[in-house]
């Protein structure tokens, strides 16, 4: 299960400074029999940016790993909160997803599947603000889209702007921004359940 590890950090920042060190442990939200037995779990590795970590804990009574995902990460997706939004602004404001992938990655060896990692980024995200749109008072009539949340909000960092805004809301929230965990396609074969 997934938590907001709050912090200032950029995603470069977190990866230089190792924030993972200063993450501390979410309160378990299980169903313990007696006191809670959080404990360190090591941490992952995440592709992008770099170096960058990921700290994890354990509840032994409930049997759920946690994770602190920092503020400058997206959810359920490589990279930062910050890319993300930069990619789909792009996506926005050229109004085509190829001239976006033109734009943002001018040297790109395979186009096709940088356009298709955007169109799953641009849908995505469209899908989650639609949510948020109707969660905060200030973006009632507000277009799903990135360019229009920065007018209404007043910021160019839209996603960490709305991660704070809903933050408690998050595991109702579907990725990069929220913790909602995705549906299981038939016949996929998980381990135990980890929450």
């Amino acid at each position: 299960m997934q938590h907001r590890y709050k912090t200032d950090l950029t995603a470069a920042e977190y990866v230089k400074a190792k924030g993972w060190q200063n993450a501390t442990a979410p309160e378990c939200i299980g169903q313990c029999s007696g006191p809670c037995g959080m404990q360190k779990h090591g941490t992952y590795p995440r592709k992008t940016p770099e170096g960058t970590r990921v700290r994890r804990w354990y509840c032994r009574p409930c049997h759920i790993t946690f994770s602190a995902l920092p503020d400058c990460l997206a959810s359920q997706s490589r990279g930062s909160l910050e890319e993300y939004e930069r990619q789909v602004a792009a996506v926005e404001e050229l109004q085509s997803i190829s001239a976006a992938v033109r734009r943002l990655y001018p040297d790109c060896v395979n186009p096709e599947s940088v356009r298709r990692r955007l169109q799953r980024r641009h849908k995505q995200l469209h899908l989650c603000l639609t949510i948020v749109r109707g969660m905060l008072l200030a973006l009632a009539g507000a277009s799903p889209s990135v360019l229009d949340f920065r007018l209404r909000l007043g910021t160019q960092a839209v996603l960490g702007e709305v991660r704070e805004q809903c933050c408690g809301q998050l595991a109702q929230l579907p990725h990069p921004i929220g913790f909602r965990r995705r549906a299981r396609r038939y016949g996929s074969q998980t381990g135990p359940p980890t929450l």
